[in-house]
């Protein structure tokens, strides 16, 4: 009924039968009331962060509990809808979308000192997987940098529908655990739970926790072969470009084997289960990782020990052998039935949606405090026409639909006590965003700032002021009401309120993460401005600037760090096209060996030197060049009226590929003139879609 069940949460545990009444079909109202709602309504207000993930020992942001999260909320918005609840459904969607968003932000690190540094992790307590945060591991097994520590429940991503099995971040991450955790025993592969666990028999054969002391050593997880297993045969299906969540024999497979044996390295997974198991077919928890055999064995609890065969602990274990008969069906089906369509159309085969946002225009958040329980007050806002707007709170479920001049509004009563509601939006074209807000209760007096503080506002000469874990922001001038919006409100105008500390002065203290790095603006009277007394400014892409600060703990990715452009051959040409005339083209070339002949594939950017100059792509195509290959970049100064010129595809390849243009650039870049024409008419094509676009 959404009520924690004990002490030790799993919400992955929450999740999971969302997935089940949606995959079983139990749509009916008496389960959507009673089960399924409140169920994700906890996880809603709950998640994404767990208090133990599926390992039942940490808490924090954890993958495969996040996995789960997100898929049991589509689940749930699906059968939402089918219940006519459109509200729930919006809150439920916005969500998932938000948390696959950032999944990768919160468990996968960028400055790992596995592989080239960007993987999954184990787990992050406060969702900072850069932040060289350390970690202790349950049963005494000693404290290591969260980024040390890997498993392999991001899988859970690709078998829930929300990653493709190709996604690079999934790639790279599974050769890290082939690395760290992969042990190659008689029985076939084997993989440990994560690196360093301490949760099984000792070196010599002791029992675990045999001194009450918890000491011990992580063993093979059986389990763990099957999950394997089933992200081979979503691999295969991928690599055979069929649809996974589809009966295979409709779809006129060639054969299972086809590109790459996934479809036997999955088979062999489930030989390997099958010799974990013992004389009576039952699948342990454990199995021994290594030739050795102890000679101290504690008989009375734990078997022989042989490499590639259980130890003892849980023999059967339910988990194992349910994952046994899931690999073999669907290996049987060729497909993985647990897959729910509803997810992986969302994300897989779609993308995920993008975000987008609204204004709240009413009631202000000091009028909103002096309401009390059970007043009426009215929600107004402006966003994208046609859009949904969905609010939740306590009880209360509004939907509405934004008018076609981008207005909407709805009632809504005060709580008793102070509550977090909840508003969101879909647009018309899918772009979701969800905020949070707490709302209700007696009105708080503002706990004004410190003496010391307040004086240090009066002479700092630049805002904002970092004082450890807090960065004071402030602001001179005649104004009425000042706050803030950034990365920390979601770029929505609430909260955040700077006070009056002197005459036109102004101030505020939030907390950051000591690794923060933070973009934010002023709203002065409703008017959205840079702070003035920060010099950190940065192009936002949409015609303003952004105010940024650093916290002192903050580490530059590769993509953050300025690249000098002096040293960067651009070279620029102009051509006479018949359809635009004349018009400068931009050409960034990777540095290679001049003798080399290479074609390079090429990459046309639309709007001309804004990319240069705001989205920093020379730097980005550097990076790039890096990991993946060579590649050669073009900017094409076009104006967006003339991009929307009613010009057909055809016409545009046409007359762009005429003597006057594209041999132009073949005349001045000599690694165009190394391509076949077949290469050349592919970049023609990609040139003709670009500029066919908006």
């Amino acid at each position: 009924d959404g009520k924690r069940g004990w002490g030790s949460l799993q919400l992955d545990e929450v999740a999971y039968p969302l997935i089940m009444a949606y995959q079983l079909k139990r749509f009916d109202k008496q389960t959507y009331e009673n089960h399924v709602k409140k169920a994700a309504d906890f996880l809603v207000k709950t998640g994404p962060k767990t208090v133990q993930e599926r390992w039942e020992e940490k808490s924090g942001y954890s993958p495969s509990t996040i996995a789960a999260e997100i898929a049991g909320l589509v689940c749930a918005a699906d059968i939402a809808k089918k219940n006519g609840d459109e509200a729930s459904a919006t809150i439920y969607l916005a969500t998932a979308d938000d948390w696959t968003r950032n999944v990768d932000r919160w468990t996968a690190t960028t400055t790992g000192k596995y592989g080239d540094g960007n993987y999954y992790l184990r787990l992050t307590e406060n969702g900072t997987p850069d932040a060289n945060e350390k970690t202790v591991l349950n049963n005494g097994a000693g404290t290591f940098l969260e980024n040390e520590i890997v498993d392999a429940g991001f899988l859970e991503l690709v078998r829930l529908g929300i990653k493709s099995p190709d996604d690079p971040l999934i790639v790279k991450s599974l050769k890290i655990i082939d690395e760290k955790i992969k042990v190659n025993t008689p029985n076939g592969e084997a993989f440990y739970r994560y690196n360093n666990d301490g949760y099984g028999e000792m070196d010599d054969g002791r029992r675990w926790n045999w001194d009450g002391k918890y000491t011990g050593k992580g063993r093979l997880w059986a389990l763990l072969s099957g999950e394997r297993g089933q992200y081979e045969l979503a691999a295969h299906l991928a690599l055979n470009k069929l649809n996974p969540i589809e009966d295979i024999k409709t779809q006129k497979i060639q054969t299972k084997d086809a590109q790459g044996g996934f479809y036997i390295s999955a088979k062999k997974r489930l030989d390997a289960m099958l010799n974990f198991s013992n004389e009576g077919l039952m699948i342990p928890e454990q199995v021994w990782d290594k030739a050795e055999t102890p000679k101290n064995i504690d008989k009375q609890f734990i078997p022989e020990l042989k490499f590639g065969e259980g130890t003892g602990s849980a023999t059967p274990l339910a988990w194992s052998m349910a994952q046994f008969i899931r690999l073999a069906v669907n290996l049987q089906e060729v497909r993985n039935l647990d897959t729910p369509d509803v997810v992986y159309n969302r994300y897989v085969r779609n993308g995920i949606p993008g975000q987008t946002g609204f204004n709240i225009s009413s009631p202000d958040p000091n009028t909103l405090a002096t309401l009390k329980a059970g007043e009426v007050f009215t929600v107004k806002g402006q966003a994208a026409p046609n859009s949904i707007i969905a609010a939740v709170l306590d009880d209360q479920r509004q939907s509405v639909k934004v008018s076609a001049n981008g207005e909407f509004s709805f009632t809504m009563k005060m709580p008793v006590s102070e509550t977090v509601g909840y508003l969101a939006i879909q647009t018309p074209d899918g772009a979701t965003f969800i905020s949070p807000n707490k709302i209700g209760g007696a009105l708080k007096k503002e706990k004004k700032l410190s003496a010391e503080i307040i004086e240090k506002v009066k002479n700092s000469k630049q805002s904002p002021l970092i004082e450890g874990g807090k960065a004071i922001f402030i602001y001179r001038g005649a104004a009425k009401r000042a706050q803030l919006a950034g990365d920390f409100t979601g770029w929505q105008p609430r909260g955040a309120v700077l006070q009056d500390v002197g005459e036109n002065l102004k101030a505020a203290v939030m907390e950051f993460p000591a690794t923060a790095r933070v973009e934010y603006k002023f709203i002065i009277d409703g008017n959205w401005i840079p702070d003035p007394m920060n010099p950190n400014k940065l192009d936002n892409g949409v015609g303003s600037e952004n105010s940024f600060f650093t916290m002192p703990d903050y580490q530059p990715t590769i993509w953050d760090k300025e690249d000098e452009l002096s040293s960067t051959k651009i070279e620029e040409i102009e051509i006479d096209s018949k359809i635009y005339g004349k018009r400068t083209v931009k050409i960034y070339q990777p540095l290679i060996n001049s003798n080399e002949k290479v074609f390079l594939p090429t990459l046309y950017l639309q709007d001309g030197a804004d990319y240069i100059n705001r989205a920093k792509a020379v730097q980005v195509q550097k990076v790039l060049s890096k990991p993946i290959k060579l590649s050669l970049s073009l900017w094409y100064s076009l104006t967006r009226k003339s991009a929307r010129k009613n010009i057909g595809q055809a016409t545009i390849t046409q007359n762009f590929s005429q003597p006057k243009s594209f041999p132009r650039l073949m005349q001045n870049t000599t690694l165009l003139n190394h391509a076949t024409d077949a290469q050349f008419s592919a970049q023609v094509l990609a040139a003709s879609r670009a500029f066919g676009s908006d």
